[in-house]
């Protein structure tokens, strides 16, 4: 998996890609007991530590960035790494 940029707006790591089952529930991180044996799907998901100090920050493990889920944690960093300046 490729590592993730800072976030634009705070310019710290703070971003990190989690499990979710197929309806967006929170799941852990991955390499963990559920992605290896998903009872109710398996997605992942965008979350941004550090509630309240930057405007992408996402509310503990249950809230995902933009609510969107991905298939691999490769197209959540790919879509976390784009940027306006490099397609």
């Amino acid at each position: 998996m490729d590592e993730l940029k800072p976030c634009p707006f705070c310019n710290q790591k703070k971003a990190y890609i989690a499990v979710h089952d197929d309806e967006g529930n929170y799941q852990g991180l991955p390499g963990g007991e559920y992605e290896a044996h998903p009872w109710s799907g398996l997605s992942y998901a965008l979350h941004h530590d550090g509630w309240g100090e930057c405007i992408l920050c996402t509310d503990g493990e249950w809230g995902t960035m933009g609510g969107v889920l991905f298939d691999t944690p490769e197209e959540a960093a790919k879509a976390w790494n784009r940027r306006a300046d490099n397609g």
